[in-house]
């Protein structure tokens, strides 16, 4: 997919296709590609599941409850 930069009065800005993955106030992140020069990745950005959680909250009780640990020498 070719993406074109234009320049705003705001600053440098994205010319997306016309598709349906580009809806608006989605949010990306773009990221300089390693392997070749002037080149870019566009990333889609999820949100974390974990960023507003509180302490526990994704505790996972004990896989073996009813096993007594006492019995193992």
């Amino acid at each position: 997919m070719d993406l074109k930069i234009i320049h705003t009065e705001e600053g440098p800005a994205l010319l997306l296709p016309n598709e349906e993955i580009f809806k608006e106030y989605s949010q990306w992140t773009l990221k300089e590609n390693d392997d070749q020069e002037d080149s870019f990745i566009l990333l889609p950005r999820v949100d974390n599941p974990y960023r507003h959680a509180c302490d526990g909250e994704f505790y996972l009780g004990e896989a073996w409850d009813d096993y007594d640990h006492k019995e193992v020498d």
